[in-house]
Order: C-alpha cells, then structure tokens, then sequence
C-alpha cells in the first residue's frame, strides 16, 4: 500500500515539471505551434537531455492560385455544300488544250491529242514522259475533268471533237473516258437507272456515236480502256463499260486497248502497288484508290506505246539524230517458223545450202546429203577459222576438197588376195606403210529410193582381216 502510493505520487510530480513549460498551442494559418520558452531555470527533461534549439517559426506555404479553365472551344459548323439545280449541272463545261512538256520539239512534231476525262489527264502526263526524248512527237492535253458520255448537255464529244482535232492539228487520237459515267441517264426519251438494260442500250448508243465521230476525223484513233479502281461497285460498272467499248467500237475500227490487267491482281482485282515500265514494285495510284501516281501514268501510256509507234511511224531517235525508216515488222527478235525435228529433209525443205536430193542415187538418203553438203566444194577456208587445217599457222587458206563419188562411182571391183579370194582389201606390205593409191574409199550400196521396194540382193561377205604379223624372235 505504502509502496503504491509513493509511485503515485512520484508520478504526479514529473508530469508536473514535464508539462509545465510547455504553452498551449496557437493556431496560425492552419498549423499549431509551439511558443518560445522562456529564459530561465530549466526544466526537468532539459536537465536530463539538455537544452534543445530552438525551432525557427515555419512559414506556411504559398498555396498557388488556381487557373481558370480554358474556354471550350467553339467548333465551326461545316458549310453544307451548295445545291446545284439541273441547270448548273448541265451548263457547259470549258476546253482548255494545251501542249504537254513542249520543250524541245521540233515545229513540225506530230501531234498526239489526248481527249476524255480525269483519267485521260493522267495518260497525257505518262504520254509526254513516254516521248521527252523524241523530238518528233508533242502530246497535247484537251481533257475535261468532269466530263464523260451521259452529261452530253454539259460537254458533248461527238459534236467538239471535230474542230478541235483541227484546230490542233492531231495526226493521232487517244481517248479514255467514262470514269464520270456512273450515273442516270436523263434525255428526251426519258431516264435510264444505272445498270438497267435501257441504260446500256442507251450508252451504247452515245459510245457508237463518238466513235463515228472520231472516224470521221481521218486520223488514228486509239481507245484506252478503264481500269479497276479500289471501290469494288466501280470497278464492277468499269468492267461492263469496258465491253461496251468493245461492242460498239470494234465493228467501227476503232481499236480498243485492254488496261485492266496492268492494274490488278491475278485475279483482276485492284492493286495499289505494282511493277512499273521497269519491273520495280512502286506505288501506281494514289491513298484514293482511283487517280494516279506519276509512275502510274507512266505505265498507262507503256500500253498505249506500241500501237502509236505503228500509226505514226515513231521510232527511238538514233545516234546521228536521223529517224530510222518506219517498218510494219512487230518489235522483238525476229524468228523463222517452228520446224519438227524429225521433219524429212527433201527437195522444198532443205537444209542451209544442201544440193537437193536425186530420186534414184544414193544421194536420196539423209546421211549421204549431209556427207556431201559437209565436203562440197566452196569457197577457201580464212585463216582465222577453226576448220582451216592449213600447217603452219597463218598460212595460205585452203579450198575445200572436192566433193567424194556419189551412188554407182562409190563401188569398185573388188581387189584379190593372195590366196584368191574377192571383196577383200589388201593389205599393207609393211606395218606403218600408207595403202595403195588404187585402194577403193569404202563399200557403198546404192541407196533406195522413197515409197520404192528394195530389190533383192546378195549381201557381200566381209572383207578378209590380214593376219598380224609374227613377232620377230
């Protein structure tokens, strides 16, 4: 009991001293702290663990203003595209021809008018790059952008294409067209939908109707044809104009050229990249899927090349500036007709300059032509060639040898042995000693004539081998 009460009493007395300096607590901008103690007789604990320094009063931090928020930002509404009437759409639309990279040609260039729409823009451009290097031909650009063969009202072909080819004095004509033509068809007789059997007789009709026009003009007409384009529904309507064009130009003359190919895939789809003039992959129509990359119209016009060559007579420049003559001959490596290799060998199918064979003669017969084509006479043998024999090298060159006997001079009459027996050759007098000079060359029936029964004959007997000589002891 007595001990419990000195520890309660003890612990009353050091609360006392330990609480006794410390001050209450000021709020100051949200943060409580403690007041200077005052100068003096320390206290309890600070004679237990010495004096403390004295804090330095904390500053309470600045509290950044807050930013006002942006304004929201007012989005522009976008202008709604202006309605077109009828009219408008209709007005008639402005041809401006001009001449494509006309640098260097010469005045009296040929002239190659490009008509049609967006797309025959783009063949006029890989045109001009095709023919930069020849002088001669100038590629002059008269196509309309928006125009095509249904909006005849806003610019009608058939009707322009006759002064314009001679205002610009055209000696070849190129036309693509109907990129635009993807739609109603509005005239006198009424409206034709897309796609219906009225709309293709009517297109048809109009195509016809240009194509005469382009005939009338007397000059060279090619056709281009369209080409796949990324949206599988236009490339499906391509497609059918595609063999309109064929329809209805073909029976006129108008040559058609099938593009399609050049542009798709193997299974006729549209491709964006593909091989150029070159063979290098590169990129042939543009993030739309339907114009053009510059490589792209290069490669239009590389199908186009050929048959303007042909119709103009345009060849590559030469060396000395000088056209060479213009010839009809397709381009490549000219070759002779196929020949089977087991064909016969006769008087109208002969071989380099062979004499024809004799019906009768042994030189009826293949080998016997070929042995006498290979030792006729001809002219001598250059010194440079490996068949010339001729010793020492440099030597004079020698003729050939005349030709052997042929059919009944090959057979001669057999020589006797010594022990009596014919059709044997003799033999030498002595190992290494050359034959005889009347030794005959060989042993030659004559040979049978084609479709012709052999006649029977005796089979001759082998000719007698002369025995070794015996060895010397």
């Amino acid at each position: 009991m007595r001990r419990a009460v000195i520890v309660c009493v003890t612990g009353a007395l050091v609360a006392g001293l330990a609480f006794g300096d410390i001050a209450a607590a000021q709020p100051n901008g949200g943060y409580y702290q403690a007041q200077p103690q005052q100068a003096g007789r320390p206290n309890f604990f600070q004679r237990l663990f010495g004096r403390r320094q004295q804090m330095a009063p904390q500053q309470a931090p600045a509290i950044a203003p807050q930013q006002a928020p942006a304004p929201a930002r007012r989005s522009t509404p976008r202008r709604p595209a202006p309605v077109r009437t009828p009219a408008e759409r209709n007005a008639p639309l402005a041809v401006n021809p001009k001449p494509v990279a006309a640098d260097g040609k010469a005045e009296n260039a040929r002239h190659i008018l490009v008509v049609g729409d967006f797309m025959a823009a783009s063949l006029a451009k890989g045109l001009a790059a095709a023919y930069s290097d020849n002088p001669d031909v100038l590629v002059i650009d008269a196509s309309v952008g928006s125009s095509g063969l249904v909006r005849d009202k806003a610019f009608d072909w058939p009707a322009r294409l006759p002064g314009l080819a001679g205002d610009q004095k055209a000696d070849a004509i190129v036309v693509m067209i109907g990129a635009n033509d993807r739609q109603t068809i509005t005239g006198t007789g009424g409206s034709a939908v897309l796609g219906s059997d009225r709309w293709t007789q009517v297109y048809g009709e109009r195509v016809a109707r240009f194509g005469q026009a382009l005939k009338a003009t007397g000059k060279p007409v090619v056709w281009a044809g369209l080409v796949p384009v990324r949206s599988t529904a236009m490339s499906n309507t391509y497609s059918t104009l595609n063999g309109i064009f064929h329809d209805h130009l073909d029976t006129l003359g108008v040559k058609v050229e099938d593009l399609w190919d050049g542009f798709a895939d193997e299974d006729g789809r549209f491709v964006s990249n593909g091989p150029d003039v070159s063979g290098q992959p590169v990129q042939l129509r543009d993030s739309g899927g339907i114009a053009f990359t510059e490589a792209g119209a290069r490669k239009l016009a590389f199908f186009l090349e050929t048959d303007l060559d042909k119709t103009l007579g345009t060849l590559p420049p030469v060396a000395n500036g000088q056209q060479p003559a213009p010839s009809d001959q397709p381009k490549g490596p000219q070759i002779g007709p196929m020949i089977p290799v087991g064909a016969p060998v006769g008087p109208t199918n002969a071989l380099s300059d062979m004499p024809p064979a004799v019906p009768g003669n042994a030189n009826d017969s293949l080998a016997s032509s070929l042995v006498t084509a290979a030792f006729a006479k001809g002219p001598a043998v250059p010194a440079s060639r490996a068949d010339n024999n001729a010793w020492p090298r440099g030597s004079a060159p020698q003729p050939k040898p005349e030709a052997p006997p042929t059919g009944q001079e090959l057979q001669q009459p057999s020589v006797p042995t010594a022990s009596g027996q014919g059709n044997a050759t003799p033999s030498a007098s002595a190992p290494g000693s050359p034959p005889p000079a009347n030794a005959p060359l060989a042993q030659a029936s004559p040979a049978v004539p084609a479709n012709t029964a052999a006649p029977p004959a005796a089979v001759p007997a082998a000719p007698a081998v002369p025995a070794a000589p015996a060895a010397q002891p």
